[in-house]
């Protein structure tokens, strides 16, 4: 006798980016910035202490990992049968970006790219998509910056980046469920870690 079993890792991510998020959120504070260019003041939602980084970017890491598995799930149900043989869909799968397959599923699904999202929204998840992938694949050493600035790690994980991450996450993530068999409960927290199918 066989049974179905699977991981839910969309909702496994979605959980350990709100937990992560919701800890960086507690060091959040104003910090000053002079931009090092131009030498203007201005201030930016940062975090109280260095250690506050290690949430923010585990939190984009998770966003970033949870969206992807949701595309691949939605694009194996939608896409994936247009393949003629399992050698191309498998390719398909592991080369295209996430904002491919989102555009595949998305002309099947309504004929249109990206609908609903906003230029600015697409832009948004391509750059947690590469901040991801510099966070993932990290190759930077010592970054220079004076006394007065912030380092563009620090401005690329400011707390109001971090909304926007969240936000477009829980959009494509939601969108992708009207696609698909792809249950968005997750995104409030109710959700089964394992799904078994007798």
């Amino acid at each position: 006798m066989a049974y179905g079993f699977r991981l839910n890792v969309e909702a496994v991510y979605w959980r350990e980016a709100i937990k992560h998020f919701e800890t960086a959120k507690e060091s959040v504070v104003e910090r000053d910035h002079c931009d090092p260019i131009t030498n203007v003041d201005s201030t930016f939602k940062g975090y109280s202490n260095d250690d506050a980084l290690a949430p923010a970017c585990m939190a984009v890491v998770c966003f970033a990992i949870c969206v992807e598995a949701a595309v691949n799930y939605v694009w194996n149900e939608v896409v994936s049968p247009k393949y003629p043989n399992d050698r191309g869909r498998k390719k398909a799968l592991r080369t295209y970006h996430v904002t491919d397959k989102i555009s595949d599923i998305s002309e099947l699904h309504d004929g249109s790219q990206f609908t609903g999202f906003s230029s600015s929204e697409i832009k948004k998840l391509k750059e947690l998509f590469d901040l991801r992938n510099r966070f993932v694949h990290f190759k930077e050493m010592i970054e220079f910056t004076s006394f007065s600035s912030a380092s563009e790690v620090e401005l690329l994980l400011a707390w109001d980046e971090m909304i926007e991450f969240q936000t477009v996450s829980k959009k494509a993530i939601s969108w992708l469920s009207t696609c698909s068999s792809l249950d968005p409960e997750f995104l409030e927290g109710d959700f089964e870690v394992v799904t078994i199918d007798a």
